[in-house]
């Protein structure tokens, strides 16, 4: 049959279990309720007495739902420990008032709520907690619909409804744990397993087995004082919604992990959305991973300003990890650090990625940022920052790096864009581009592209014989713009020995400019002009060949000199210890 408690909803306590009496350390007494369906309009009270521990209700509906008005188990006001509350159904669960299992200097109990082939849903005024107020630790919060969704909070609100948090002024209460695991899992409402002032973070675990996930604020902070953050894990077959924050921060100690999981579907944030794991007053930096294996990862709905994911810390900064089909950075990510930057690495296996401001900067050891991406890497605004950076494309690559070190690697990639911030002509210490074919044009920035030159050459070149070029790269033609100092590109390959490199066709007009391919080099301050419907490379011409004054030839190619008297020398090619060998005009330097 049905078990009706109250004919209309109300506040009164119809069941009431509870140890009395002031300064009395009696335990509140246990309430189990069985039956097909379970309609409970008014509250049931199992709470201890000012010293005792609270008592366990168990309500079970065998063939339908349960309909819940309140329900409490706290320990007493003093001390004792909070109760036990297990709620299961066959149906639906719903509730729209308090469910309270939470102590005040002990340590606070558990709840659990199961539906079978039903879906669990709370009110806009519910709260299910399991809190530790007064110095003790938070218990455990337990949502599971195997065959169901959950929604917590019928209308988005800022309250919190699932507490597994710890309080109190100086105390050491840790926070507890929440669990939800539905095929839906929609979350209008907030959850905090916070620490209390010295107390660590506790645990989030989100589930949705067979859709999608929407979130406000999870908190698993560590203490105000001191405490390490927690653990916050989000997982989801389809989509997945950040819309406002997600905080696993320690306070004077680390911060903590989360992880978020798509294995069908996209992630994206909100505008407003943060993502936090920093260590805060001398903590290091925590772990944030987001990925989406078969969908896209999107941070910050337009774009716009803010740091929204970060694992900044006093001391180490963290790790962020994106990896996705596609990857849009609408708003700023960081990893610094006071001592270390952490690393940061965004990985687009399907799509592109879009960047704004990457900061992994430290104010000793800078982190190492790594973007890859099977389409366009590019940067609507904002600057890589940070360490030794790795760039890999099969598209376009255009951003803003202001790194130690850059590496470029790809099958086809077009290189745009500036490399180094204009203010710091000497950021980027070291720049290879890796298996890369850089179809025409390619055009790189030299202003902001300078680096240290090379030492004095000697007072004349030393001629040698041409080896066999051991690289695959062809590079099709450039077009580099005027620089006040060299500007250096190193294609660093793996050798492959009877393939020769060669630059075909170049159109070069600047003072000085150095080509590098595979090690070979050109310096020259005269011009190159490409025969009409010539596609071969210069044949060798040596130095010791030319006539004063005379041009240097190259099969249907013309070396002519600069600008000048008549008597101009031809292009002097100083001798770089760096580079061994220079192939174009035939001049080869060891």
């Amino acid at each position: 049959g049905t078990i009706t408690l109250g004919q209309t909803s109300g506040n009164g306590t119809r069941i009431d279990a509870r140890g009395l009496g002031p300064g009395a350390t009696g335990n509140g007494g246990d309430v189990e309720l069985t039956a097909q369906a379970l309609t409970l309009n008014r509250a049931i009270h199992t709470s201890g007495a000012s010293g005792g521990d609270a008592g366990q209700v168990t309500l079970t509906a065998t063939n339908g739902a349960a309909t819940i008005r309140g329900i409490a188990a706290r320990g007493g006001t003093t001390s004792g420990k909070g109760g036990q509350i297990n709620v299961s159904a066959t149906g639906n669960i719903e509730t729209n008032s308090s469910i309270d299992a939470s102590a005040n200097t002990g340590n606070a109990g558990s709840v659990s709520l199961v539906s079978q082939v039903g879906s669990i849903l709370t009110g806009d005024r519910a709260s299910i907690a399991a809190r530790g107020l007064r110095g003790g630790n938070a218990g455990s919060v337990s949502l599971a619909a195997a065959n169901g969704d959950i929604r917590i909070g019928a209308t988005t609100g800022n309250s919190t409804q699932l507490l597994a948090n710890a309080g109190g002024t100086g105390s050491a209460g840790n926070g507890g744990t929440v669990t939800l695991r539905g095929q839906n899992v929609t979350l209008n409402r907030s959850i905090s397993v916070a620490g209390a002032a010295q107390g660590n973070g506790g645990s989030v675990a989100i589930t949705a087995t067979t859709g999608q996930v929407t979130a406000r604020t999870i908190a698993a902070r560590g203490g105000t004082t001191s405490g390490r953050g927690g653990t916050i894990n989000v997982t989801a077959t389809g989509d997945i919604a950040l819309n406002t924050s997600v905080d696993a921060s320690g306070y004077a100690a680390n911060a903590g992990t989360i992880t978020v999981t798509s294995s069908n579907g996209s992630i994206g944030t909100a505008d407003s959305a943060t993502i936090s794991a920093r260590g805060n007053r001398g903590g290091n930096g925590g772990t944030i991973t987001m990925q989406a294996s078969n969908g896209s990862l999107t941070v910050g709905g337009t774009a716009g300003g803010g740091t929204r994911i970060t694992t900044r810390g006093n001391a180490s900064g963290g790790t962020i990890q994106l990896q996705a089909g596609a990857v849009t950075l609408n708003r700023n990510i960081e990893t610094r650090g006071g001592t270390a930057g952490g690393a940061a690495t965004i990985a687009a296996a399907t799509g592109n990625a879009l960047l704004r401001n990457i900061d992994t900067r430290g104010s000793g050891t800078k982190g190492a940022i790594s973007v890859s991406a099977a389409g366009d890497i590019t940067s609507a605004a904002g600057t890589v920052r940070g360490g030794a950076t790795t760039l890999g494309a099969g598209g376009a690559i255009g951003v803003t790096i202001d790194t130690d070190s850059l590496q470029i690697g790809g099958d086809s990639a077009a290189i745009t864009g500036r490399i180094n911030g204009q203010s710091r002509a000497a950021a980027v210490n070291e720049l290879q581009i890796i298996n890369t074919n850089i179809p025409d044009p390619c055009t790189v920035n030299a202003v902001a592209c300078i680096l240290p030159p090379p030492p004095p050459p000697p007072a004349a070149p030393e001629v040698v014989a041409a080896p066999v070029i051991p690289t695959d790269v062809t590079v099709l033609a450039a077009a580099i713009d005027q620089a006040d100092s060299p500007l250096p590109l190193r294609f660093a390959e793996q050798e492959t020995p009877g393939q020769e490199a060669f630059v075909q066709s170049p159109l070069i007009d600047a003072v000085p400019v150095d080509i590098f391919s595979g090690g070979y080099r050109l310096v020259t301050t005269d011009t190159v002009l490409p025969a009409a419907g010539n596609d071969e490379p210069a044949e060798d011409t040596e130095a010791e060949d030319t006539e004063e004054g005379a041009a240097l030839t190259g099969g249907n190619d013309t070396i002519l000199p600069a600008a000048g008297p008549a008597s101009s020398e031809p292009a002097a090619v100083p001798v770089d210890p760096y580079f061994t060998q220079d192939v174009w005009s035939g001049v080869r330097n060891p």
